[in-house]
């Protein structure tokens, strides 16, 4: 099950959407009247495609005149980059609209601060569309992907800001999300593009109409126009600081209730959102303060950077300051 997908509670009548994935094999449903729900997965079931179009889309059927009923609830959320491997060395990408939206939407890549526009269309509700074939060897070189989307529906409905993605993928951390992707029911590694994003809708204020002043008017159109330059549009991957800190006491505030498993993943999750923003910003090099220890972060990291071809070489950093401490990454 995934966020997005239209359920039915087994022992109810009611039906809503996944907004969220929950811990012990739990989901959060919203239901009609905007109520939020946590479920176990056990107690819902997906609704089909062919089951919403037969009896969702036009229950009433009124001298054979069909009315489309609008659902209940919306899927807000469900934008997902799905690859599928097509043989042990070519994998398919795949963008999944699994909303109740239709996406117009633009896709490109940048690389070196270089934007390359791919495709630009419109991807229907509840539907899917294969963008690129992408091979293994040329992976870690693909670049920073950027999405652009706006949502429309038909009728009446709140005004949604577009949305604007940035996304950098590393094999060495992708091939470790392989689910099922949605609609496609196929196995393969999906991230969800739509996870962080807020669904507050956009204040629209109604103003009078400008009483035009024709004199005015002609004058403006008369007077030159100085052109200025565009501003230039900044990177929405944060640039991290030149020493990053990985002391567990930096990263959490209460620390006095985690464990020493629960500590090494919070460590390890700041370490590698930090070395691929530094990547993706174009940093040239960056250093994780992990501490002596008992070396197991150390190890980790460490493993974490062998044979990654984006890295031109680590080593311990600063041994003066830090002893062995800290590793230092040089980017290629």
């Amino acid at each position: 099950m995934n966020i997005g997908d239209r359920v039915r509670l087994i022992h109810s009548s009611e039906e809503g959407v996944i907004t969220r994935i929950l811990e012990n094999r739990m989901v959060e449903v919203e239901i009609e009247d905007g109520f939020h729900i946590p479920v176990k997965i056990s107690e819902i079931v997906v609704i089909s495609q062919e089951e919403n179009r037969q009896f969702g889309k036009y229950k009433n059927l009124t001298n054979d005149v069909k009315t489309a009923e609008e659902p209940k609830t919306v899927a807000h959320k469900g934008i997902f980059w799905a690859i599928l491997p097509i043989n042990d060395q070519k994998y398919s990408a795949y963008l999944v609209n699994n909303t109740d939206f239709d996406l117009p939407f633009s896709y490109g890549e940048e690389q070196n601060g270089v934007y390359k526009g791919v495709i630009c269309q419109i991807l229907k509700s509840r539907n899917y569309l294969k963008i690129k074939e992408v091979s293994l060897g040329e992976f870690d070189q693909w670049g920073v992907l950027v999405f652009q989307f706006l949502f429309f529906t038909h009728g009446t409905q709140v005004l949604r800001e577009p949305l604007l993605k940035r996304m950098r993928l590393r094999a060495a951390t992708f091939f470790k999300s392989k689910s099922t992707a949605p609609l496609l029911n196929k196995e393969g590694y999906v991230v969800q593009i739509d996870q962080d994003e807020k669904t507050t809708p956009v204040e629209v204020t109604v103003e009078k109409a400008p009483v035009i002043d024709p004199i005015a008017l002609k004058e403006q159109m008369l007077t030159p126009k100085i052109v200025e330059p565009s501003p230039k549009i900044e990177t929405l991957v944060k640039k991290p600081a030149m020493e990053v800190d990985l002391h567990i006491e930096v990263l959490h505030n209460n620390v006095g209730n985690l464990n020493s498993s629960e500590i090494l993943q919070i460590q390890i999750a700041a370490f590698e959102k930090n070395f691929e923003n530094a990547l993706a910003s174009g940093m040239n090099e960056i250093v994780f303060i992990h501490g002596v220890g008992n070396g197991t972060l150390r190890q980790e990291i460490q493993k974490r950077l062998s044979n990654n071809p984006a890295i031109k070489f680590f080593q311990d950093a600063k041994k003066e300051k830090f002893g062995y401490g800290a590793t230092l990454v040089a980017f290629k």
